[in-house]
């Protein structure tokens, strides 16, 4: 298995656990960890925007589901990790500072979803440029436009 697939399965494994244990085995749990594991197929065939899409629903349904959110940011992160697209170093950059809003908000919404988090953001965190890898004018906490199917804002950030 490639080091890429690997760390797709050590970032769900936790997500999972944890939505069982929060979300209890009542009809709707049992129906949002079967959207979530739906999600979570879909990213590791690369429909990233489809997964982004019912991570996206589960939270309409309940958007204090904190894991929706780490969920959407696995999402993310996997997308600008993904070797077989062709982003350029501040797309990517801009991609993983969006991963990065969606760990913060989960841990916003719900403190459940904070040593997760934490983790997503921490490595996360480190695939992010430095300001002397970067040569366009953004400054670190400007809030910029992620463009494509994406579609969402974000805000800046360097490596730390």
């Amino acid at each position: 298995m490639d080091k890429k697939k690997e760390l797709r399965k050590l970032l769900i494994i936790p997500l999972l656990a944890c939505s069982f244990l929060v979300l209890g085995q009542n009809k709707d749990s049992k129906k949002a960890n079967s959207r979530i594991e739906q999600a979570f197929s879909l990213m590791q065939q690369g429909d990233y925007e489809r997964s982004r899409d019912i991570s996206e629903d589960i939270l309409k349904n309940d958007s204090t589901f904190c894991f929706g959110y780490v969920l959407l940011g696995i999402t993310y992160a996997n997308y600008a990790t993904d070797s077989t697209l062709r982003h350029n170093t501040v797309e990517r950059n801009l991609i993983y500072c969006l991963a990065i809003d969606m760990f913060e908000k989960a841990i916003a919404t719900n403190e459940d979803c904070t040593p997760q988090a934490n983790r997503e953001i921490k490595i996360f965190s480190s695939y992010l440029l430095s300001k002397e890898e970067i040569f366009i004018g953004n400054v670190e906490g400007e809030v910029v436009m992620v463009n494509g199917w994406i579609n969402r804002k974000t805000t800046f950030r360097y490596k730390d």
